[in-house]
């Protein structure tokens, strides 16, 4: 199962997060091996095992939906979703999602109206309802303006707002932080779909012959739904930051600088590629950065699955940056690299 912190902890990314990005695809990973589908059983045939995860989706989509009420219909919508397609994602994929984003059906749709009009200022429930809309639509801009409205001094939901001129939005989000809630959301999609365990027979193993826990197989599942979570705000972003103008540049730099202290690796990822384009490479930000790669794989365990279950059960990592520094803290190995360290010559 190996793949899924070693990705980025936020794992798939669209092309839009990087400086070129709409003219080709974001890879991310660091060259650890595939794990297996989620939700699939090691034991089933391809077929079988498809059948029964998407049978179980739907099936827990509706009993979510049933309970009306915003965040449940949000979740139902993507649980709906997620059935549609042919397989789960998996961390180190290439993925576009202005191509490859299966849409909302009907019923997913009437979900999300239904979750939008009751969404209010819960910030969870405006995050569910931006996730999976690849291109933003209506609901999940008025869910981001909401966000917005609820939180004013946080960014995120500024730059996922589609709707806004590029130029504007870079404005509005000048001498903000950037939050993107996604732990806080993480672990609610957890404990909400616990309350629908999945049948032994359609939970993959674990690292061992025995299937997933109940409680770890929630937590994959949560993690899928919130991967290639980009939103195509980012692409514009990008563009927009290669303007002269200097209004433009010092608004730049202002969200380069807030996505380099965000709350998850990817955006950080985002915040050192915007950063190069504007003012050039940053030597020690690389070897930082090659650092990290470095000990994370030798930090992670080889059954990840559990230690990230066990990780995100810890209420005390807010951030993807705190269970990232838990993870090397566990294994004694230091998160900056020492003053003489240099990266191997490709």
């Amino acid at each position: 199962m190996r793949g899924w912190i070693l990705s980025g902890l936020a794992v798939l990314a669209v092309a839009c997060s990087h400086p070129g990005a709409g003219d080709a695809d974001a890879r991310v990973g660091t060259g650890s091996s595939p794990p297996p589908s989620i939700g699939r059983a090691e034991s089933d045939g391809p077929a079988d095992g498809a059948v029964g995860r998407q049978d179980y989706l739907l099936r827990t989509a509706h009993a979510l939906a049933q309970l009306d009420s915003p965040r449940e219909l949000a979740l139902a919508a993507l649980l709906r979703q997620a059935a549609s397609r042919s397989s789960p994602p998996q961390p180190g994929d290439v993925i576009d999602a202005n191509r490859t984003r299966v849409q909302f059906d009907g019923l997913a749709r009437e979900w999300r109206q239904r979750a939008a009009t009751r969404a209010g200022d819960d910030v969870i429930a405006n995050v569910l309802l931006i996730m999976g809309a690849s291109k933003g639509d209506a609901v999940s801009q008025a869910a981001a303006r909401r966000w917005a409205d609820a939180q004013p001094d946080n960014s995120a939901p500024l730059l996922l707002s589609t709707d806004l001129p590029v130029d504007g939005m870079l404005q509005a989000a000048a001498a903000r932080h950037y939050d993107s809630a996604y732990l806080p959301t993480l672990r609610w999609i957890r404990d909400a779909l616990s309350a629908y365990p999945a049948e032994a027979q359609i939970r993959p193993s674990a690292g061992d012959a025995e299937p997933m826990t109940e409680h770890v197989h929630a937590t994959m599942l949560a993690l899928e739904l919130s991967t290639g979570n980009a939103i195509s705000a980012y692409s514009r972003i990008v563009g927009s930051c290669r303007a002269d103008a200097p209004e433009v540049q010092t608004a730049c730099r202002s969200v380069a600088t807030q996505l380099l202290d965000a709350d998850t690796v990817l955006a950080r990822d985002w915040g050192r590629a915007l950063m190069t384009q504007l003012v050039g490479p940053d030597g020690e930000a690389a070897r930082k950065s090659a650092w990290t790669i470095l000990v994370m794989q030798r930090a992670t365990a080889e059954h990840e699955e559990l230690q990230y279950t066990r990780l995100l059960d810890d209420a005390s990592i807010r951030t993807e940056i705190d269970l990232q520094a838990r993870i090397l803290s566990d294994a004694g190995l230091a998160s900056a690299p020492p003053s003489d360290w240099m990266p191997a010559t490709p």
